[in-house]
């Protein structure tokens, strides 16, 4: 661990470079990530989850996939990074015969406390602003979710999962254009 900005006084934040093995995602902008909370019994509480998925690379190449960053911390630390003990990466690889998120950049990744899971929504792709939805469990395995109504094409937007309704705010229409407003899914539906 490196300490950067350790000379700080008190009450100021300090960021710190944490180093890994040989393993980890490509170089990437525009992705999104969010973190699974230890659930009682499946973790110890001193391991934290986060989840990285899509992006943009190098030229015009769009990630498609999913990574998984483990942190591992002293006993004690919950609040600070500064007593991680180890931390790497895993890729997370998809059944061939299972579907996925098609690559894309732009994208709204939000965690659903109930179902301790990430909702993915929209983002740019291949064929332009998408408005899909998915589903991904702490197994690592997605799951398209259907969705019903208007369709809501997104990109560049923000969003988060309030109680079982993932809202999301402005963004980018279909047509690239910054739309206005704030749409809700109702993810039990």
């Amino acid at each position: 661990l490196i300490q950067i900005g350790s000379c700080l006084p008190k009450g100021k934040a300090s960021w710190n470079e944490l180093e890994f093995g040989a393993l980890e995602p490509p170089c990437r902008c525009y992705h999104a990530a969010v973190i699974f909370f230890p659930q009682d019994g499946q973790r110890q509480a001193d391991e934290h989850n986060i989840r990285v998925f899509g992006g943009a690379g190098e030229g015009d190449l769009l990630h498609g996939d999913s990574w998984s960053l483990q942190l591992f911390l002293e006993k004690g630390s919950k609040q600070r990074l500064q007593g991680c003990r180890g931390a790497h990466w895993q890729l997370l690889e998809q059944i061939s015969e299972q579907p996925a998120p098609a690559p894309r950049s732009s994208h709204v990744l939000a965690h659903w406390p109930s179902e301790n899971c990430a909702v993915l929504h929209g983002g740019i792709g291949l064929d332009g602003v998408m408005s899909d939805t998915w589903v991904l469990p702490e197994s690592g395995r997605w799951e398209a979710k259907p969705t019903a109504g208007a369709c809501v094409a997104r990109a560049h937007h923000c969003g988060a999962v309030v109680k079982d309704c993932l809202v999301i705010h402005s963004g980018q229409d279909a047509t690239f254009l910054t739309a206005q407003g704030i749409c809700s899914l109702d993810l039990k539906s």
